[in-house]
């Protein structure tokens, strides 16, 4: 299951699955990256987003949308 959230400039995404719940720390890290890069490339409005959340029912990372970059092709819009 996924949750999003919006405010403040920051996106959250919650993760309640428990297969992902169980994942190694290390694990679970790059599972948020990766969910992380996957907002900055899929979501219209990440340009107005300064943070982006990723939650699991035990642990949470956040990402500066700075650290993450420009979408990639970030002058033309989505297909």
């Amino acid at each position: 299951m996924l949750t999003t959230t919006s405010t403040d400039s920051s996106l959250t995404l919650i993760f309640q699955d428990s297969t992902i719940v169980a994942m190694s720390d290390g694990a679970k890290a790059a599972f948020a990256h990766r969910a992380a890069l996957f907002v900055r490339d899929h979501y219209d409005e990440y340009r107005d987003v300064r943070r982006v959340n990723i939650r699991f029912a035990t642990s949470r990372y956040a990402f500066p949308a700075a650290a993450l970059g420009l979408p990639p092709d970030s002058t033309s819009g989505h297909d």
